[in-house]
């Protein structure tokens, strides 16, 4: 099983995967936020160049406010994903 993790500001996403509660320094990957629309095709795209591994927890860090749930980037026109996780 595997941690997603993020660090998500208004010029980067950075993502990367732990296993076992140890980052493999091999996947983290920084992505420009002006080359993706939104931060679900940041987490998209970084999920097919690890072979989508199976995911079994979320722990993303944003630059702004997080109330009822819902993750709002002080810099960045992203909201949170609308596929089921929540920020």
């Amino acid at each position: 099983m595997a941690m997603l993790l993020g660090d998500v500001g208004g010029t980067n996403a950075r993502l990367a995967v732990a296993r076992n509660g140890v980052i493999d320094n091999a996947t983290v990957t920084r992505f420009r936020g002006d080359d993706y629309q939104s931060f679900e095709d940041v987490v998209r795209q970084f999920l097919q160049e690890q072979d989508n591994p199976h995911i079994s927890s979320v722990c993303i860090a944003v630059a702004g406010p997080v109330s009822g749930g819902k993750a709002s980037l002080t810099n960045r026109d992203w909201d949170s994903p609308k596929t089921g996780w929540r920020g």
